[in-house]
């Protein structure tokens, strides 16, 4: 019996944070805030901010993610496509990629060799503390989020179905 549940709260710890679905999270940024700084490690696992990716003038969508989580990959097609879509020069995504409870390093290896072996051809924070999640108040991965040219946060939940429409409002 104890093994089962501990099974079970794994299981919880593990998926209760990826889901399919667009509730609305209740502790996330606020729209017309200014976006929040955080440190992580680029993919040569040096370290690197938000902000160092982030240049005015330009739109960005952030997507919160995990290698782990189904959902998100499965949403991977759909940002390529978005990438192809739009202009770099108006718009920049951002990954940033969450750990579950594996090790450091084996979530620093898994989520590099996921993004080289699908060319996820964009910018990647890996988030090894999770201090994303404290300053954008995400529940739930997959998370969109848009940040304006003005660095302000336009939209702080973007659903799936919606992500493209959603950028075609702001970007023409």
């Amino acid at each position: 019996m104890k093994k089962i549940n501990s099974l079970l709260l794994l299981y919880i710890f593990l998926f209760a944070a990826c889901s399919s679905t667009d509730d609305q999270d209740s502790n996330l940024i606020e729209v017309g805030t200014y976006y929040a700084d955080f440190e992580g490690l680029n993919l040569k696992e040096q370290a690197t901010t938000l902000s160092d990716y982030i240049e005015l003038d330009k739109y960005y969508l952030l997507e919160f993610w995990g290698v782990w989580c189904p959902y998100c990959t499965a949403e991977m097609d759909k940002l390529k496509e978005i990438r192809a879509a739009f202009d770099e020069n108006q718009l920049g995504i951002i990954g940033v990629s969450i750990p579950n409870k594996n090790s450091a390093d084996t979530f620093l290896t898994e989520t590099k060799k996921y993004v080289m072996d699908h060319n996820l051809n964009w910018r990647h924070i890996m988030d090894l503390f999770r201090t994303s999640q404290r300053e954008y108040g995400y529940e739930r991965i997959p998370t969109f989020m848009l940040i304006g040219p003005d660095g302000k946060i336009l939209e702080n939940k973007i659903s799936r179905e919606s992500l493209k429409e959603i950028l075609k409002k702001y970007i023409k």
